[in-house]
């Protein structure tokens, strides 16, 4: 039996095979990562530009990126009497819809269940109005459209 692993570089994609010859037959797993590192710069150009957006708004920005066991919120923002929890979405165009229709009913309940482990833990849950919208940034030949949807789920 000879093991192969081959690890693959072409452009974006990340090609990973475990291929395993055993009796001039292979097995093996593919596996194939698009390489995150622009989808990652990406997503802090919408955070960036969500923060701005809103801080021109009145918003008070809270606090950033906020993690905990269960999930992440990308900003929490104080909106008069409000704390609010903002999920923002970027994309490089809408061939694959608008940025905010990737919030289906799964993400809203990690989002959900991520906010009231992080209301509990700053003592904060059942004391507070709580709000959940969403900014949405289109990114399109150098452009940005923004789409600030307010009490989403």
């Amino acid at each position: 039996m000879k093991k192969l692993n081959l690890i693959s570089f072409d452009n974006n994609l990340i090609l990973i095979c475990n291929l395993t010859l055993q009796n001039e037959s292979i097995k093996g797993t593919f596996a194939m990562f698009k390489n995150n590192q622009k989808h990652i710069e990406l997503g802090k150009l919408g955070e960036d530009i969500a923060v701005h957006y809103l801080t021109k708004k009145g918003y008070k920005i809270y606090d950033r990126n906020v993690k905990n066991r269960i999930g992440e919120l990308d900003i929490i923002a104080i909106d008069g009497n409000t704390l609010v929890f903002v999920e923002v979405k970027t994309r490089e165009g809408a061939d694959f819809g608008l940025p905010y229709e990737a919030i289906d009913y799964r993400k809203q309940q990690k989002i959900k269940n991520t906010a009231i482990a992080f209301l509990k833990y700053k003592n904060l849950y059942e004391k507070v109005d709580i709000r959940f919208d969403c900014v949405s940034v289109l990114s399109e030949y150098d452009t940005y459209k923004i789409d600030h949807l307010q009490n989403i789920f």
